[in-house]
């Protein structure tokens, strides 16, 4: 599982990866960045609503 793999690092971790046969679940905040390393990928939109306690602020 690669985050982040839309760009930057872990995209460059996901191609690395990817290089040398691993199969890989890759997560990003969009799905263009995904789609744009092409290579037989296909993606799977999800909402991923992180709740943040208030209490304290």
């Amino acid at each position: 599982m690669v985050t982040g793999a839309g760009a930057g690092i872990g995209r460059a971790c996901a191609v690395a990866f990817a290089e040398r046969g691993d199969r890989l679940a890759l997560i990003a905040r969009d799905r263009a960045g995904l789609e744009a390393g092409g290579g037989g990928t296909s993606s799977c939109p999800a909402v991923v609503d992180l709740l943040t306690d208030r209490r304290n602020s």
